[in-house]
């Protein structure tokens, strides 16, 4: 099982890592890297919450609903985020 949190962990990671590297070398502005960052974490976010409740038995308007909440709350942290960092 631990291989599998480690390797889940690892598929999470590196996509940001590598987006992170090409902003140390220049190959991408630094605020876009972040912006693309900031969208990978979401992505992430949402695709393990589909991985949770795939198997649930419920519809699949109830499942949308599910995960377009969770992306929701997802954007609604990063707003927040942006507020407290850079005043509002």
């Amino acid at each position: 099982m631990q291989g599998a949190i480690s390797l889940a962990s690892l598929s999470t990671i590196t996509p940001v890592l590598a987006v992170l590297l090409a902003a140390v070398f220049q190959l991408v502005r630094v605020p876009h890297a972040l912006y693309v960052c900031v969208a990978l974490a979401l992505t992430t976010l949402v695709l393990s919450g589909y991985l949770a409740v795939r198997r649930l038995p419920l519809t699949w308007w109830q499942r949308a609903l599910i995960l377009g909440m969770e992306g929701a709350l997802g954007g609604f942290v990063v707003i927040l985020e942006l507020l407290a960092h850079h005043g509002g």
